[in-house]
């Protein structure tokens, strides 16, 4: 009975997990190798405006802005405190958590290089503060000619419904319309960090249009290969070491990082866990930089590694175990029996190609112990 029950997947999924366990070790302190990829020349930009010209496109910008925003904004009233030289507001709300958007770095109307930079989970207005900061640091590496927005104009959801993708649906046609408010000449780069690449995703699927976008710390945009999101431009991914957000697949579909995805993974070189990204001197920041000035050819890309490979061949495994089991469950009239060695089995595909070999070992003999306390069940059922 046991092994008539017991899904070849099984022994394949053990035999995966041993190799990861010898990968795991090996690739610790891997230095990520440079892949070769074909030069995507930038978007030519016409001719510099006169005075006269940059005068009328600026008064034509602020009008499309504002009609993508849908109002005016008292700025002493309404905005934060944070001010200087290089930030212009163009939008807060105080209402329940508050919701804004601001330019950091050259003016809109005089930018060649566009940056909309799309925060995640817990973004509040006041506390904006840290995203400025980092727009600030993305303005100073990608040089002249450059605006950061940071786009906070959505409700972002708290810690307590960051599984929710309701708030990313409710955000994608004002940042859909934000997008297509931007100046026509300019390149346009969308940088989802965290729930915001889910919220740019979205906006991608209702009809937005970015040169490249970019996910960052992503836990999934539920979608199974980059063409899903993609009608035109480029799209790239960064996934940092330590990074257990990037790992949750929280959405469904495929990891973005991952191979099979058909994304262009950068290095982060620096960048430690969820929040460093675009913290000064990393890789990530360099490589974020450059995409938005269109020099492809000073960009890092990381070679999969080994651990990585088998961490998506492991999540298939795991998928097709699930649905074997599933159809086994229906078929035996047994609802809840398989609940524990699913559960063991999605907590390992899901972290395997970052486990220790002993922590993959531990894995590897929970989810046996499991099947076995299943099967038994099955056998006295």
């Amino acid at each position: 009975m046991y092994l008539a029950l017991r899904p070849t997947g099984v022994a394949e999924l053990a035999a995966l997990l041993a190799t990861a366990a010898t990968a795991a070790d090996r690739v610790a302190a891997e230095a990520a190798a440079l892949a070769t990829i074909a030069h995507v020349p930038p978007l030519a930009h016409g001719a510099q405006n006169t005075a006269d010209q940059a005068g009328a496109g600026s008064v034509e910008l602020t009008a499309r802005l504002h009609a993508a925003l849908g109002h005016r904004v008292d700025v002493e009233a309404s905005c934060p405190s944070v001010r200087g030289p290089d930030l212009e507001w163009l939008d807060c709300q105080r209402s329940g958590q508050g919701t804004g958007v601001v330019v950091v770095g050259a003016p809109l109307a005089e930018a060649r290089h566009v940056a909309v930079l799309v925060p995640g989970v817990g973004t509040t207005l006041d506390g904006l503060g840290d995203e400025i900061a980092r727009a600030r640091h993305l303005a100073a590496a990608a040089g002249p000619d450059t605006s950061v927005v940071v786009w906070a104009d959505y409700d972002a959801p708290g810690w307590s419904h960051a599984g929710s993708q309701s708030a990313a649906a409710d955000a994608a046609r004002p940042l859909r319309d934000f997008l297509r408010s931007l100046p026509v000449d300019a390149r346009v780069t969308v940088i989802g960090h965290s729930y915001g690449s889910l919220v740019a995703a979205s906006a991608l699927r209702s009809g937005g249009y970015a040169d490249v976008t970019v996910l960052m710390g992503s836990p999934g945009v539920g979608a199974d290969s980059a063409a899903e999101l993609m009608s035109g431009g480029q799209l790239y991914v960064l996934k940092a070491p330590g990074d257990v957000i990037a790992s949750l697949g929280a959405f469904g579909g495929v990891d973005p990082a991952g191979e099979s995805f058909g994304a262009i993974r950068l290095t982060t070189s620096g960048a430690e866990g969820h929040s460093a990204y675009l913290d000064a001197g990393t890789g990530s920041l360099a490589n974020v930089a450059a995409l938005v000035r269109g020099n492809i050819a000073d960009l890092h890309p990381q070679s999969p590694s080994e651990a990585d490979r088998i961490a998506d061949r492991l999540g298939e495994v795991v998928d097709a175990f699930d649905d074997g089991v599933t159809d086994l469950r229906r078929q035996l009239h047994l609802p809840g029996w398989a609940d524990a060695p699913l559960a063991g089995l999605q907590r390992v595909g899901n972290g395997a190609g970052q486990l220790s070999s002993r922590g993959v070992a531990n894995a590897i003999a929970e989810v046996h112990d499991l099947w076995d306390h299943a099967v038994g069940a099955i056998a006295w059922g």
